[in-house]
């Protein structure tokens, strides 16, 4: 990677170094995981999740001699924390008929060289920001047939492709409708818990509140739970431009890695005359007792 420089003017006069960074949507999934303890930043490799399900069988308590009824089953996922990075090369030469040109003349009076990349703080912060923005995005998309940044893991859509909760005769005369029938449909038992949310985009979630707005509704309608229901949402940016809603637990959705490296490295080379820039970090997903897990295609 290096400057393009193909919409910058040749230097004339000495220019603002202040840029206005893109603003890219965040990584809401990893971190509402993390809040629900569904995150797990030591795990590496591969990461046993170990599965518990009691069978609880009441019987007549009168009797003297009771029978062993019930059983304790006992079984395990994998979480699959596979080690990504990035890395490349800023050359500071290439700015010298537009931004560089004090820097050149600093270099050629002995104060200072091109041992720094410009900008590099602003860099790091768009950087880091469109980073996050990726992870959020494998988390539910990742396929590893694909290629770019999304081949790396199988997010948690390619895994609810089968095996979930059959929501595919759900429909609705509006969007309002379709996600009230979605919910209402779910297991009551699964719906009841703490941390089932609807996981769904923020372009979803804006169209459902502006058919709401055009509703002749004389109440709040301002928070964040499903109208009508208790039922509360989770904005997840990952699943934008999908028009998938996944209806879950945070506890069927597990994640973990390391995000904690996420933070740009940057030093200078002296033999290429560059500035290199890196980052690791790991991620890992796997979507557990996926019969709990309901998924509404709005398409």
């Amino acid at each position: 990677m290096s400057y393009n420089v193909t919409n910058l003017p040749a230097y004339t006069s000495e220019q603002s170094r202040k840029f206005m960074l893109k603003s890219i949507l965040g990584g809401k999934t990893i971190e509402f995981l993390t809040e629900k303890g569904s995150f797990d930043p030591e795990a590496m490799g591969n990461q046993a999740i170990q599965l518990l399900e009691t069978d609880v069988v009441w019987q007549d308590g009168s009797a003297c001699k009771l029978s062993e009824l019930g059983s304790v089953a006992l079984a395990q996922n994998v979480l699959v924390v596979v080690p990504i990075a990035l890395k490349f090369a800023l050359c500071e030469r290439t700015l010298v008929k537009t931004y560089a040109v004090e820097d050149l003349k600093a270099k050629q009076k002995g104060e200072n060289g091109f041992d720094d990349a410009l900008f590099i703080e602003h860099i790091g912060d768009d950087v880091a920001t469109k980073n996050q923005a990726e992870i959020e995005k494998l988390v539910w998309q990742g396929d590893k047939t694909k290629t770019g940044n999304m081949k790396f893991i199988d997010g948690f859509l390619k895994q609810l492709a089968s095996g979930t909760f059959d929501l595919s005769t759900i429909t609705g005369a509006d969007i309002v409708a379709e996600l009230q029938n979605a919910y209402l449909a779910m297991p009551i038992e699964v719906r009841d818990q703490e941390d089932f949310r609807i996981f769904l985009g923020k372009e979803v979630y804006d169209k459902y509140k502006a058919v709401l707005a055009g509703k002749n509704i004389y109440q709040a309608t301002d928070d964040n739970t499903l109208f009508g229901t208790t039922a509360i949402f989770q904005i997840a940016n990952g699943l934008n431009g999908t028009n998938k809603v996944v209806y879950s637990r945070a506890r069927n959705l597990q994640t973990g890695g390391d995000l904690k490296s996420t933070e740009l490295e940057h030093w200078y080379s002296k033999d290429d005359e560059e500035v290199k820039v890196k980052a690791r970090f790991s991620l890992g997903a796997t979507a557990i007792y996926k019969q709990e897990i309901g998924v509404l295609d709005l398409a």
